[in-house]
């Protein structure tokens, strides 16, 4: 019985052993989803798009002036945990996930934690006003002093 009950503790434990070396670590990150779109000018990555109220399945460089249409930032192709339809010939812009965008401190420095929204600038965000169509939260601060 003894010898029994030894071999049942050993069986388990190497199980449990198996089991615990079975496991990994996982890290969390925030992964870009992206789709593709068509637009009728060049658009840089990291620039802020918004839909073209003329064309279905195209974007535009977003402004204060379609603001309202806003929808994402213009990535590159590889750049994307996942892409939807992805295509070389179309825009890739990513509508959630974390990614760099251009800014501008035109209404003040960007701090960690702002708001950022488009700006009067084609493409470029700002810290956000009231009222404004928000596009994400700045992950790092940005002002004069900023290299880059």
């Amino acid at each position: 019985m003894g010898r029994a009950r030894d071999l049942i503790l050993f069986a388990s434990g190497v199980i449990a052993a198996l089991v615990l070396l079975s496991l990994n670590t996982v890290s969390a990150s925030s992964a870009n989803i992206s789709h593709s779109y068509s637009a009728a000018d060049s658009i840089q990555d990291g620039s802020l798009v918004s839909l073209d109220s003329t064309k279905t399945g195209y974007v535009e460089l977003a402004n204060t002036d379609n603001g309202q249409q806003l929808i994402g930032v213009a990535v590159a192709n590889d750049n994307s945990l996942l892409a939807v339809d992805p295509s070389t010939s179309k825009v890739q812009v990513a509508t959630s996930g974390t990614t760099d965008i251009l800014v501008s401190n035109v209404n003040g420095p960007i701090k960690v934690g702002d708001q950022v929204s488009v700006s009067p600038f084609d493409g470029v965000g700002m810290k956000a006003t009231a009222g404004s169509h928000v596009i994400g939260v700045a992950q790092t601060s940005f002002n004069t002093n900023t290299s880059g």
